[in-house]
């Protein structure tokens, strides 16, 4: 804001009278004095940005390293007094920057630990039972003001910890502990009771972020225990960290991902024999300082994947194409990056358990027809490239799977009509599926009985977007309306169900796109609860040649006919009968002008492997022009009579 001369003037007078509240409500007026100084230096150095219109890291380490000591000196002073009032103990304040020495890499400076040490163990010789101390704040040897970044505060607390000797360090936060999923992302996510270092430090690496890296290493080293608990349920245990493994039936530890990253692959012909060019090639990497989170190879070298930070990948097609480009240019080494790419990740603390692990997940990526673009395997690690579109509803049903929850399917059902309301009655029956929401042309009345107009796209955003898993979207009616929508449910993982016609006798491309997807269902498209296609679909998986098809193709026609021919009722009495009877289409007309025939045979042909379109098939309808004509069923009714 002083940056750009805005006024930050009312915003610094209202963050300071936000503390001097809280003070007030602490009783604690007497650190009034010390706030004004610090408030007094703030207001110095944004005028200074205002003037001289600049602001760097520098300057932005010197203003958050004041919040920190304005938390620090509420916090101690209102902690000190209350535990004097009942013992008397020796509390000691101080300022981390005062000890933490690090280099000049602001905003996310690198400890010097010799340095550092050396300062710290002066506390040692002091006299105290409790320290209370700022986090995240540090000085160079020059005593210029510097942060150490992300997670500062726990990074503080860990060099404390490891310095000092403690016997344990508690890390402090919003959630129950580690989780064997990130809890935002997979509600179903369960707190793990004790996790090795070996492991933790696998999943920091893939995106665990409860427990930042640096913040691990100095207490590894040191073999000292982090227990991590929530800070608004401290009664819950939490999680301890520590060098014993868990004793668990389960395959996996946690699943873990990284979301925005880029995949590059550096293949061709230069590559083959090339002994060490993949170390020049991880070499450019280092020099340019674009971190490596994973690699895959060929034994051969002919092609490496190497997968980044996303934010990094313009960095990476520059420095590549600068150091390659001749190669590049006769095509010997091609570059090719993927970006909104993610890494999901599956730890295991037991070697034995990989193949249990892989041997789960494989098949549901070919269910729901999700691609892996490169894959790493470990003796504790599978680590897999996906679209990112696809993350977090992958990472739901891998969860669930793995750690064997009760596997609820979540479904919302378009239409409810005869076939909709069965439906809905057999679904109601199992204790394991839950239906979402229930919709007709007007309206959705979910299962929090919150009703909403009916809007389709809003529907099907709303459901992607539901962080749940086995997710089925069934479409219960005969309209044309709805499965253009399909092949955006199936990219985002959602099971479609369906009796419709329409989307398998639309052009054969569309059909020839769904058929790819293992969770589209459409059996009750012809045969009724008969399997008729997953007959078909496995004669032909086999190996078998189908040379012909005999069937009566439409139950309604074979209902009808049959009744009139044996009834002196009138054919529309017997039209009408059927239809209430749930026989008929909901509009009868669909199954009178043959092109509910047609569509079943048309669907048959496309499986068979025939390339064909409803109009190269024969259809002679006996109806009037009228009935055909017919806009709804009111108005067919009345021309059949």
């Amino acid at each position: 804001m002083a940056k750009d001369n805005i006024n930050y003037i009312e915003t610094i007078n209202i963050l300071y009278t936000t503390y001097i509240q809280i003070i007030n409500e602490l009783d604690i007026n007497n650190i009034i004095s010390e706030i004004d100084l610090i408030f007094k230096k703030i207001k110095i150095i944004l005028l200074g940005i205002s003037y001289l219109n600049e602001f760097n890291k520098k300057t932005s380490d010197m203003l958050l390293a004041f919040g920190e000591k304005i938390s620090c000196l509420i916090i101690s002073t209102f902690i000190t007094l209350e535990i004097n009032q009942n013992q008397n103990l020796n509390i000691i304040t101080i300022y981390s920057g005062s000890y933490i020495v690090t280099d000049s890499n602001f905003g996310n400076a690198n400890v010097l630990f010799k340095e550092t040490q050396i300062k710290l163990n002066k506390i040692k010789e002091t006299d105290y039972n409790i320290i209370i101390t700022s986090g995240f704040i540090s000085m160079t040897e020059n005593e210029e003001q510097t942060t150490l970044g992300r997670c500062g505060g726990d990074y503080t607390a860990a060099i404390f910890g490891s310095i000092l000797n403690a016997t344990r360090v508690e890390i402090w936060t919003d959630v129950d502990g580690i989780m064997t999923s990130d809890p935002k992302i997979v509600p179903t996510s369960e707190t793990i009771d004790k996790i090795s270092y070996n492991e933790i430090i696998e999943l920091s690496h893939y995106g665990a972020n409860i427990i930042y890296t640096p913040t691990i290493f100095p207490l590894y080293k040191d073999k000292i225990p982090i227990i991590v608990k929530n800070t608004f349920k401290p009664d819950l245990n939490g999680t301890i960290i520590n060098f014993e493994k868990n004793k668990t039936n389960k395959i996996a530890t946690a699943i873990s991902n990284i979301k925005n990253i880029s995949l590059i692959k550096v293949y061709g012909n230069y590559l083959i024999g090339k002994i060490g060019f993949s170390g020049k090639l991880f070499s450019l990497f280092s020099n340019n300082m674009i971190n490596i989170i994973m690699i895959s190879q060929s034994s051969s070298e002919h092609s490496i994947y190497i997968v980044i930070n996303e934010i990094d990948s313009d960095k990476a097609k520059y420095n590549l194409e600068k150091v390659y480009i001749e190669h590049i240019k006769n095509k010997e080494i091609i570059v090719e990056i993927k970006n909104n790419k993610s890494v999901i990740a599956i730890e295991t603390n037991n070697f034995n358990n990989i193949l249990d692990i892989s041997a789960k997940i494989y098949p549901i990526f070919k269910k729901y027809n999700i691609p892996i673009y490169t894959q790493n395997t470990s003796d504790h690690n599978v680590s897999l490239v996906i679209d990112r579109h696809n993350l977090i509803s992958i990472q739901n049903i891998l969860h669930d799977d793995i750690f064997g929850h009760i596997k609820y399917i979540n479904v919302i059902i378009i239409g409810n009509g005869l076939v909709g309301k069965e439906l809905i009655n057999q679904l109601q029956k199992h204790k394991n599926i839950i239906i979402i929401g229930i919709a007709n042309s007007k309206k959705i009345i979910y299962d929090n009985n919150i009703e909403c107009s009916y809007n389709l796209s809003n529907i099907i955003n709303n459901f992607i977007d539901l962080k749940v898993s086995n997710k089925v979207f069934v479409d219960c009616t005969s309209c044309d309306t709805i499965y253009p929508y399909y092949l955006k449910l199936l990219d985002n993982n959602i099971s479609v169900v369906t009796p419709n016609k329409k989307a398998n006798t639309t052009h054969i491309s569309l059909f020839n796109k769904l058929k790819l997807y293992n969770n589209y269902k459409f059996e009750t498209t012809v045969g009724a609860g008969l399997p008729i296609i997953n007959t078909i679909k496995k004669l032909i998986n086999n190996g078998d040649k189908i040379i012909k098809i005999e069937a009566i193709l439409s139950g309604t026609l074979s209902y009808i006919f049959n009744t009139f021919s044996e009834s002196d009722d009138t054919f529309l009495n017997i039209v009408i009968k059927a239809q209430d009877l749930g026989y008929t289409e909901p509009n009868p007309k669909d199954d009178l002008n043959g092109l509910d025939v047609v569509r079943k045979i048309l669907i048959i042909s496309r499986l068979l492997g025939l390339d064909m379109e409803m109009y190269d098939i024969l259809n002679k309808p006996f109806l009037s022009d009228e009935c055909l004509k017919s806009d709804n069923t009111n108005d067919f009714f009345k021309h059949l009579g």
